[in-house]
């Protein structure tokens, strides 16, 4: 709702006066049971350290050298907490600003595109610059795909593999399409090779979510595939949630009887952690009644 009226002054007031009841109930819980949660465990050391100087000086005296990897995926509490550990230490940190993907969790490449300006130290900075991984012609047009990126480090790479390898630009205009383009090519390669198998291919993508409208064109198209258990939507307890609750709205929109498998299904997609107590009384109930709404 929030989203759908922004024109609606009033109701968008509202809703983020609950948002902030919400936050702030969530924290004095917290607090009320000693209990910190993902994100408090660097604030409230950071927070600790800041205003207690004679136990920063003590944390800051263990530490001869401060190494941090992937530094271009920190937000800005990781930054002043680093900041703070490293003061009197050597600071190294490796990584890549053209491998900058957690923006939406507000981190930023700024940090190390720039970290002389946010640290007011002088740093020596050293250019891995042999890249051992890919044929040359996959280098040169990567590096031409980053350069649309106007804040960056400029880079030199040197390619050690000399070998070209094909590349096949497949321009489509959805994600369902995109999976078809994929098994369309998938079965010429079989056809040209008789000998190619399909444990010999692998599909790469960016995303956990692309890769479900591949997983089903792959099942259409009676293609064995292999994917980590939790995005396997053969095997995955979520989507047999949503399913569930689909089945059972359709049946009692046609007036039918939803199974108890559905029920469950359906109640367990609005409510993630009944216990099996709750499970059990559940299906106890549903035989009962022999209604979902009754129930």
């Amino acid at each position: 709702t929030f989203f759908r009226v922004p024109h609606n002054r009033k109701l968008v007031t509202n809703t983020i006066q609950a948002m902030i009841w919400l936050f702030m109930a969530h924290e004095k819980a917290m607090q009320r049971n000693n209990f910190i949660d993902f994100d408090d465990q660097k604030l409230r050391s950071y927070v600790e350290l800041s205003s207690n100087p004679s136990l920063l000086d003590a944390i800051q005296s263990q530490f001869s050298e401060v190494i941090v990897d992937e530094f271009q995926d920190i937000n800005k509490l990781d930054f002043v907490f680093i900041k703070a550990l490293a003061e009197k230490s050597v600071l190294v940190v490796t990584g890549d600003d053209d491998q900058a993907i957690y923006g939406f969790r507000g981190c930023s490449p700024d940090f190390i595109i720039n970290l002389e300006k946010y640290l007011d130290r002088d740093f020596s900075s050293y250019e891995l610059q042999v890249n051992y991984r890919c044929p040359i012609n996959i280098i040169h047009h990567a590096n031409k795909l980053i350069k649309h990126n106007k804040n960056r480090i400029e880079k030199n790479p040197i390619v050690h593999n000399e070998k070209k390898s094909e590349i096949i630009v497949l321009p489509t205009l959805s994600a369902g399409l995109e999976a078809k383009s994929i098994v369309s090519y998938i079965k010429r390669l079989k056809k040209a090779k008789s000998d190619l198998n399909y444990k010999d291919m692998v599909v790469l993508y960016r995303t956990n979510a692309q890769s479900f409208p591949i997983q089903i064109e792959f099942i259409l198209n009676y293609i064995p595939y292999y994917v980590r258990e939790d995005d396997n939507i053969l095997s995955n307890e979520i989507l047999e949630r949503l399913l569930g609750a689909l089945r059972l709205k359709l049946a009692l929109a046609a007036e039918k009887k939803p199974t108890i498998k559905d029920s469950i299904y359906a109640i367990r997609a609005y409510f993630r952690y009944l216990d099996g107590r709750a499970v059990e009384r559940l299906s106890y109930l549903f035989q009962r009644n022999g209604n979902f709404v009754d129930t």
